[in-house]
Formats: structure tokens, sequence, C-alpha cells
């Protein structure tokens, strides 16, 4: 066996030191590729108009499915072309591998199919994230123009009389409480009942136990430790084993463990559920059955057990994910963030003053801030991975050999026998923190760097937007008017739209009544803009939270590398690792 295993090896290693090899193993350098482009896809999506009907959202995600197809099967014929290129080399080695040439080309389009579904999944979450954002603004929107006409009808009940800034405040407070008593609430959806209803639709084909089927609700199911029986093994031999030995229980441990684990990091996202998260995690755990029935010929109870204790798990998660969404887009909460601002704006436009510098500071505050860190957070994940693959730590992760050797050769030096287990018997569990922690150790001193790049970028983009956006489409400044600042907003939108979006709704509530005209206002915005710049150099300076940071960004550098290093994910014992394939011996 352990001759078989060496003589692979040594086939397969000329393989792995090709062109090829590197570019199967790495994705053709088009990972990055497909991420920026997600990015960019998603941002799309998020400027698209929001008084456009669903279908026409729809057809736009049809087509950037349709565009990325495109995209990934380029690729996939170049990684293909690799591959013929060398079979046809003169190389004595060759030969001696012909036999795997259909295990490569598999492994091309699984690649390339793993990489098109995650796509298509990810533009997914992303149209039901704007339609679910478009119920939130379209109660905000009906509340702003309420609110609006309550503070024009207030003004015009007390020009006529005297009052001081505390009076006015009192009249203000007055008609914010009836303007927002009945303001309608999002809608919470029963999380748990339609994770229920996916695992149900699994099982719809096969034969199931009552259980299942007569199941309410998945609120207590996985609280409590999940327990193998002797009931969940169909070999007799295997039962008796079962008696005397936790290998079962240890294994329904680790897929738990993972299982969970990959709930949490879903659940960290500023999303909102999306039932794919279910439909991933149920494919999860069918990649580990069927480790399950070669190894302890479990059967279809342990698979309904086992995923029930998960989707218990999970449903609470996702259901507090859920919870955070809608409270993140709560019209209250989202109404009461402008309230003094209307309540200024109510009081100088009684005082019929013009505080421009404070309209710029609202405008760069509501509208300019939140895109600003939007854009360092999409573009953080893949500037992390580009950094710690430019390192000097890059070889580390140049191939998934040298890779495993790497914490093979540091579990050796630290000799800790609990890391030793954990690594043979959670294999990925161990990959993903160990991979996670180098991350932090690296980012310790430059994530701040990376964000501050990013903020330089952005705001030069910004500032740049501001000098053409001031201009009409002939080079001449716009007019100096109260009408020329919507003008101003819509071109710098039309000149970000690749870059940043910027929240119409927030506009108009910053933007509303202002009495300045066009070029005080861009000086005004300047500065605010300026100001926003050494406010962000300051939280990124003072900032502790790296692995928060990591958590909640959209791409997520610890799993791109990991993507690229874990392989087959199986490992012969004791560990001998090393593979760039799985071979059974």
């Amino acid at each position: 066996m352990r001759t078989s295993f060496l003589v692979s090896e040594t086939l397969l290693w000329p393989m792995r030191t090709t062109t090829f090899a590197k570019s199967l193993v790495n994705g053709n350098g088009s990972s990055k590729e497909i991420l920026t482009w997600q990015t960019k896809a998603e941002l799309e999506i998020l400027n698209a108009d929001n008084e456009s009907q669903g279908e026409t959202w729809n057809r736009l995600v049809a087509s950037k499915k349709s565009e990325v197809s495109d995209k990934i099967t380029d690729q996939q014929e170049i990684m293909k072309q690799k591959l013929q290129d060398y079979y046809k080399r003169k190389d004595r080695h060759v030969n001696l591998i012909e036999k795997y040439k259909t295990d490569f080309l598999n492994s091309i389009n699984s690649l390339a199919n793993e990489i098109k579904h995650s796509a298509c999944t990810k533009l997914d979450c992303f149209l039901e994230l704007k339609l679910g954002s478009k119920k939130a603004q379209e109660i905000q929107r009906k509340c702003r123009g309420e609110i609006e006409e309550r503070v024009i009808k207030l003004l015009t009940d007390c020009k006529d009389s005297t009052l001081s800034d505390e009076q006015l405040k009192q009249e203000f407070e007055k008609m914010w409480a009836k303007a927002t008593e009945n303001v309608p609430r999002l809608k919470e959806r029963d999380i748990p009942a339609c994770i229920l209803n996916q695992l149900r639709k699994k099982f719809s084909n096969r034969n199931v136990n009552e259980n299942l089927l007569n199941l309410d609700e998945l609120k207590e199911i996985g609280k409590d430790q999940f327990k193998t029986r002797s009931d969940h093994i169909d070999s007799f031999r295997k039962r008796v084993q079962h008696m005397w030995s936790r290998d079962l229980q240890n294994f329904a441990d680790s897929v738990i463990e993972i299982c969970t684990q990959l709930v949490l990091d879903k659940a960290k996202t500023n999303g909102d559920y999306h039932e794919s998260f279910t439909r991933d995690l149920l494919e999860k755990v069918d990649e580990c059955l069927k480790q399950s029935y070669m190894r302890y010929k479990t059967n279809t109870q342990f698979e309904i057990d086992l995923k029930l204790h998960i989707c218990g798990i999970a449903s609470r998660e996702f259901l507090k994910m859920h919870q955070k969404f809608l409270s993140d887009n709560d019209p209250q909460i989202q109404l009461e963030k402008y309230k003094s601002q209307y309540l200024s704006d109510f009081i100088d436009l009684y005082k019929q003053t013009d505080d421009c510098q404070r309209k710029a500071t609202d405008f760069v505050t509501f509208c300019i801030k939140p895109a600003v860190e939007e854009y360092i957070s999409r573009s953080l994940g893949i500037d992390i991975v580009d950094e710690i693959l430019t390192s000097c730590h890059s070889a580390e992760y140049s191939s998934r050999s040298f890779f495993q050797y790497n914490i093979q050769k540091e579990l050796m030096q630290k000799q800790n026998f609990k890391s030793f287990v954990k690594y043979i018997c959670k294999y990925e569990i161990y990959v993903k923190d160990w991979i996670f922690q180098h991350i932090l150790q690296q980012m310790d001193n430059t994530l701040c760097k990376l964000k501050n790049k990013n903020l330089q970028v952005i705001v030069h983009k910004i500032t740049e937007a501001i000098e053409r956006a001031s201009k009409g489409e002939d080079g001449v400044l716009l007019s100096d008017n109260k009408e020329s600042i919507t003008e101003l907003i819509n071109n710098m939108r039309k000149y970000l739209i690749k870059d940043i979006s910027i929240s119409v709704e927030a506009e108009k509530t910053t933007l509303f009544q202002i009495q300045s005209t066009l070029h005080p206002f861009i000086n005004s915005l300047k500065i605010s803009i300026e100001d926003l710049k050494k406010q962000l150099h300051e939280e990124f300076s003072n900032s502790e939270e790296i692995t928060e940071t990591l958590n909640i960004l959209p791409i997520k550098p610890q799993d791109v590398l990991f993507k690229r290093v874990f392989g087959c994910g199986q490992l012969l014992r004791p560990c001998l690792g090393g593979k760039e394939r799985h071979i059974n011996v």
C-alpha cells in the first residue's frame, strides 16, 4: 500500500511542476478576476434604478449570469488547452501519467462548474437583498414625504409667532411623534419553517419515517448534544463495533462542527437570509455522509437525524441574521437617524438662515460615508489575499503539497498531541483555523494600511467626480442656483456608478429644502469630504477589531485561501498529506 502511494506520487510529480498544474490548483489566476467581476456586477445591481420593476432586475441578473458563465467557459478552455499542450510534449514522463488525463479534464470541468454555481448563487442572493431593501425604502420614502409635508405645514403655522429654539423644538417633537406613530414594519419571515421545508424536499423522493413528516418546527432541535445510536448503522458487524468505539460519534461531532462554522460564517455577514444558505449546508452534509456510509455503513435514519440536528442549529442562527437585517433596515429606525437633521432644517427655515456647511456635512455623513465604507469593504477581501500571496509567506500557498508540508512541519516543531489529533480527525476545521490565525498575524500591522490605501483611492475618485459633475456637457460650470445642486449629485452618481452607490433616498432627505446655491455648496462639500477622510483614517488607525472586520467582509480572504489549498479534504493516516489529488491505496 505504501509503495503504491509512492509510485502514484512519483508519476504525478512531473505533472505538478508544470504550468498547467499550477493553473489547475490556483484556478489559472482567474479566481481574482471572477471575484473582481462579481463585486462590479453586484454594484451594478445595487445601482439599478429603484423605480424599476422586479422583472427588470431579474433580466439584469440573468444577463450577468450569462456573462459570468461565458467568462468561466473561456478560462475553462484555456486550462484544457494547457492540458493538451502538456500531453503533446516529448517529455519522458508524459506517458507515465497518460491514464490520469481524463481525471485532470474532469477536475477542470468540476472547478468551472463550482465557480459558476458559486457566482450565480451570489447574484441570486444580491437580487433578493435588493428586493428586500426596496420594500424598506418604499416605506421610508412614503414616511419621508409625510414628514416633510408636516414640517412645511408647521413652518406655516409658526411663521407669525416669535418662538425660542426650545419652543420650536417642542413643536417639532409633537409633530414628529404624530408623523411616526404608525410607521409600517418590515414583515419577519419564518426562517425555521423555510429551512424545515427545504429539508423535507430533500427527502421528498425517498421513504422516510413519520417523525420528519410530522415535525412542526426546528425550535428545540439541535440544542442538546447529538448522540449516535446502533440503529444508525445497517451492518451488524459495524453495530457491534459501535458498542465499543466512538468513531461514528467523533465523525458526527466533526461534521456538526464543520457545518456550524459554515452557518456562523454566513450569519455574520451584513445581509439577509437566502435559501441557498440551507441548500449549500445540506450539500456539505451530503459530502460528509458519503464518507460515513463507506466507513460506517450508516443508513437513512442517521442522515435524517444528523441533518435535523444541523438544521436546528442553522435555523436559530439564520433567524438572528434575518432579524438583524430587519432591524438595520427598519423604516422607523432609519427615520430616527434623520430626526436631528429635520429639526435643524426646521429651525433654520423658521429663522430663514442658510447653514450650507451643515447640509454638505449631512450629505457626506448619510450618503458618501456609507458608500465609501462599502467600497473599502468590497475591496478589502481581495486586497488581503493579494497581500498574503505576494508577501514573504507566499510560498506557503503556492501549492497544496507545500501548504500541507508547512502545516505538518509546524506540528512536528510544536509537538502538541491535541493539535496532531485535530489535524488528522478534523482536517478541514484545523486548516480553516490555521489560515484564519495566519491572516490575523499577517494583518496585525497591515490591515490599516490596506484600508487607508482604498480610502485614498475612492476619495480621489469622488473629488474628481465633483470637479467633473460641476460642469455641463459643454464644459461650462453649472449655474449657481439651488436647482443645480440636484444636477451636481446626479452627475456625481453617473461618474461614480462603477465605484460606489449613493443612496437616492438619503440624498433627498439630507438635501430637503436646501437654501444654498451650487458654488457655496461645492466648497462646503469639498471641506466635508476632507473631514471624512481624516475621520476614517483616525478610525482605521485606532481600530483593533481585525477578527470582526474579516468576518463581515463580503469576500472573506480566509475562504479564498482555503479553497486554494484545501484539495480533496481527505488524508491518509498517519499524515502522509501532500497530495494534489486523492488516491485510494
